[in-house]
């Protein structure tokens, strides 16, 4: 009986789980547009998004909740739009985001430790501990 209960858990986070697609992103921090590498970033099945921001600090994102984070926005179609520490980012993609019908919960913490100097950096990672960290191709 256990192990039936476990596999239907597996099974339900699995049709749970998102795919994670950005590609030729463009990123704005308060409305001001802020040079990106380039594309395309592929995560199946997504587990955290980091935008590395020279001078603001990373922001981890995940459709689902983890430590430190809070809700701070959506997904939504080509676009993640969110808030943390008082500050608005917004990414757009030439093609959907995740692989949802609509809007989806983003979960954020803003780390404000230093980013080296140049373009922002997007990159992926199985979990919050950013193991398996892995950037744009």
């Amino acid at each position: 009986m256990r192990t039936l209960l476990l596999a239907i858990l597996l099974l339900a986070a699995d049709a749970q789980a998102q795919a994670l697609r950005v590609v030729a992103p463009t990123l704005s921090v308060d409305g001001d547009r802020v040079a990106t590498l380039g594309g395309p970033i592929v995560q199946n099945p997504f587990g955290v998004l980091a935008i590395a921001v020279p001078g603001d600090g990373t922001y981890l994102v995940s459709d689902r909740p983890f430590a430190g984070a809070r809700r701070g926005g959506q997904f939504d179609g080509r676009g993640l739009y969110l808030a943390a520490s008082g500050r608005s980012v917004r990414l757009v993609s030439r093609e959907p985001i995740l692989d949802a019908r609509g809007p989806v919960t983003a979960y954020v913490r803003h780390d404000r430790g230093r980013v080296a100097p140049g373009p922002a950096r997007l990159a992926v990672a199985d979990g919050v501990d950013r193991r398996g960290l892995r950037g744009a191709e």
